[in-house]
């Protein structure tokens, strides 16, 4: 596991406490807090790239580049959708519902 404050090699001093060999110490729910956040944020960050690659192959077939092709931006818009379900699986219950409320009204 990793610091979630600093990246280094985090040990388990108990069930209840955490440590880093720089010596931040994180708690029980506070390392659960952290680490959820930081896995919902690398989520966004490929939902994010996803969609954006999506448009761009979309732009470039339009110009007529031969790179841009609208099956890659398909697949792109595909591979994004089902990350979003995973990701939104993931979120805690309350984010969770409020993330379906507003993909089911969109």
């Amino acid at each position: 596991m990793q610091c979630p404050l600093c990246a280094g090699p985090l040990h388990i001093g108990d069930v209840d406490r955490f440590a880093c060999e720089r010596g931040h110490e994180v708690g029980a729910d506070d390392l659960r807090v952290t680490t959820q956040a930081r896995v919902t944020v690398a989520f966004w960050m490929a939902i994010e790239a996803l969609q954006t690659e999506a448009e761009a192959l979309r732009a470039l077939a339009a110009a007529g580049h031969p790179d841009g092709t609208v099956e890659l931006a398909e697949q792109a818009d595909k591979d994004a959708t089902l990350l979003r379900e995973v990701a939104t699986a993931h979120l805690p219950p309350p984010y969770a519902e409020e993330e379906r409320a507003s993909s089911q009204s969109s």
